[in-house]
């Protein structure tokens, strides 16, 4: 019935806050908390892409559940990183990219990042 793609390409509030403009941040921020979590717009996108009105797609943030490519050093707060964004992206806890045997704490921080984007998952 509300078109998902309204909220993710056309609305004059939820795109330029998604962007960073202050004002219209602050405008939905209020949006979402008179709401109980976004308009009805906005809630379609959240059940379509399964991120929140406020938060970007998981692409536009360079989220991704492979790490990046051999050689290319990554830190712990990356990994983190890496396990929150996958979380959004629909990525399953056991499909984590690094070895536990070689890279525990990595393999560690990926999980840590992906069960707290878990937590502020209030629609789960």
């Amino acid at each position: 019935m509300f078109d998902s793609e309204f909220c993710e390409k056309r609305c004059p509030i939820c795109t330029r806050a998604r962007n960073g403009n202050r004002v219209a941040r602050f405008l939905q921020t209020i949006e979402m908390v008179v709401t109980f979590g976004g308009c009805p717009w906005g809630r379609a996108r959240q059940r379509k892409y399964g991120v929140r009105p406020n938060q970007r797609l998981p692409q536009q943030q360079g989220a991704t559940a492979a790490p990046p490519q051999e050689g290319s050093p990554i830190t712990i707060k990356e990994a983190f990183e890496l396990g929150y964004h996958a979380y959004w992206g629909g990525v399953a806890l056991d499909r984590n990219p690094y070895d536990q045997g070689k890279d525990v704490e990595k393999f560690q921080s990926w999980i840590a990042g992906w069960c707290e984007a878990q937590e502020h998952d209030y629609v789960r």
